[in-house]
């Protein structure tokens, strides 16, 4: 995709990010030889969560995440990376107006959105 007005282009990479998760979320744990469930007991969750994230039946929440990720001694932006999300066309329509903002606009963006606080340059720097 390519925004006729600005020139923004989304990645277009193919597999959805829920089957992107399941692999990833899949191969660290196997990369580890961890099961299943030692998995679940070392991120305090229901082994259930982890089978039905695996299999791609359900993409757990950012805290349920945040957990998985604990668990497996990886940070969050690797086991939820996601390429391929510019396909949907709200994102992508979503991408090409942030693209567009300052660092002050998006300070106001993300201080609404408090797990993405993290990612913003400090105060004082320049775009």
């Amino acid at each position: 995709m390519k925004c006729a007005r600005c020139g923004f282009e989304g990645i277009a990479l193919r597999p959805t990010f829920k089957v992107q998760f399941m692999e990833r979320l899949r191969a660290i744990r196997a990369r580890q030889r961890m099961t299943q469930r030692q998995l679940a007991a070392r991120a305090g969750v229901c082994p259930s969560v982890v089978s039905k994230a695996e299999r791609g039946e359900d993409v757990p929440d950012l805290a349920t995440a945040r957990k998985l990720a604990a668990g497996l001694g990886v940070s969050i932006v690797t086991l939820t990376r996601a390429e391929g999300v510019l396909d949907d066309p709200f994102v992508f329509a979503v991408g090409c107006y942030l693209k567009h903002l300052s660092v002050k606009q998006w300070r106001l963006v993300l201080s609404h959105i408090p797990w993405f606080n993290g990612i913003l340059p400090p105060k004082g720097a320049r775009a």
